[in-house]
């Protein structure tokens, strides 16, 4: 178990200031799986990406075990000479063409994130990214993500007419001076798409927010895979409810 960080008399000391009681954490019992799933959440570096980019992100269930995803990634690594992760590693990287493939196992799914040079017009086809024709899919398709990285220019900005108006969603960044988009619907290739239109933003803050974009769809889709369950169930829950007030 990974040891707990003790709040110190000093450390605490420092922190009442103008009468304000110190607060930490540090003083509560915790969970005992919190550190290792603080740990999982560092344990992936955010991508570094520049400007004028765009990200293809795949999302698969793993019913067919670690070794069934970890196998497509060895092939693709093998297609363009790059080293094969060793065994029940849970993230890896890889150059392809021009651009970066990203491997991540979760729990629950696995992830493929490929990161390119960004096609003129918006939503223009890809080329050379990996998940054409002799990609192997190695499990059920959860989630698909496109984000496109522009600067924020005013003909840019009118790029936000292509989303839905009545379910935009804009969120302004970085003080305001940026911006992340989308409607939450798919375009004609089955793709959520966001828009982040940037200004000034170092590559290290690009990526932060365009993966934390792509969290979000992701686990928001993961989450609506209960509805249909949910749904099956309540009559017979209304019918169990009916029963019990009898």
């Amino acid at each position: 178990m990974t040891k707990q960080p003790v709040a110190t008399k000093a450390g605490l000391k420092r922190q009442a200031k103008d009468g304000v009681e110190p607060l930490s954490s540090l003083r509560f019992l915790p969970h005992h799986d919190r550190p290792a799933a603080l740990g999982e959440i560092h344990s992936r570096p955010f991508p570094v990406i520049s400007s004028n980019r765009v990200i293809m992100h795949f999302a698969f269930t793993s019913e067919g075990g670690a070794q069934v995803s970890q196998a497509v990634l060895a092939e693709l690594c093998r297609s363009r000479g790059e080293t094969v992760p060793a065994s029940g590693a849970r993230y890896h990287e890889i150059n392809w063409a021009n651009g970066r493939l990203r491997w991540e196992r979760h729990s629950e799914f696995t992830t493929f994130l490929w990161e390119g040079p960004l096609p003129k017009g918006f939503l223009d086809p890809v080329a050379n990214t990996p998940f054409g024709g002799s990609f192997s899919q190695p499990g059920m398709l959860i989630s698909a993500t496109r984000v496109e990285i522009r600067p924020l220019t005013p003909a840019n900005l009118k790029l936000l007419k292509n989303f839905d108006p009545e379910s935009l969603c804009v969120t302004l960044l970085e003080d305001g001076v940026s911006l992340l988009s989308t409607d939450f619907r798919q375009d004609g290739n089955g793709m959520t798409v966001f828009l982040l239109l940037e200004k000034s933003m170092p590559p290290s803050r690009i990526g932060y927010f365009a993966k934390t974009a792509i969290d979000v769809e992701t686990y928001r889709t993961l989450a609506l895979l209960g509805l249909p369950l949910a749904q099956s169930l309540a009559v017979r829950l209304t019918g169990f409810e009916a029963e019990l007030a009898r």
